[in-house]
């Protein structure tokens, strides 16, 4: 394993995107590390990111990725080996709204608007963690404030 592979799969375990030994997991971690590289080469560079599925027409699973300048979601179904990248500018986001459990105090979902369609993310154990949603919050903002 190269040392670059190392402070990428560190990197993932800061993110708190740990792979607790299930192979799902490491395979999609790697792959997602593979598409990353081409995106940025530092795995400092993204700031944020969780184990998502994202709700299409049939849910994607991958992971969920804050850049400063960008959020990029990578990922597929289980029927299919080769993932999909989707990429959006945060200057395309008009509008996040989280739906919450309150009983449970908890984000269950995120409602994003992009570009006038409507995308929801939840986590992988049904909740968004908040330390996503804090550095979330801080990247759109700050873009926002630039723009």
């Amino acid at each position: 394993m190269s040392l670059k592979q190392d402070e990428w799969e560190k990197h993932f375990e800061d993110l708190e995107m740990k792979t607790f030994g299930k192979n799902a997991l490491i395979v999609m971690r790697d792959q997602s590390i593979q598409l990353l590289q081409k995106i940025s080469s530092e795995p400092k560079a993204i700031k944020g990111g969780m184990w998502a599925s994202l709700q299409t027409k049939e849910p994607l699973f991958g992971g969920l990725f804050l850049l400063n300048d960008q959020m990029v979601f990578i990922g597929g179904t289980p029927k299919e080996s080769q993932l999909k990248t989707f990429e959006w500018n945060w200057g395309n986001i008009t509008k996040f709204d989280k739906l919450e459990d309150t009983k449970l105090g908890i984000t269950k979902f995120l409602d994003m608007n992009i570009g006038g369609q409507k995308l929801r993310i939840s986590g992988l154990k049904g909740f968004v963690p908040l330390s996503f949603i804090l550095i979330l919050e801080k990247i759109w903002f700050d873009q926002l404030s630039n723009n």
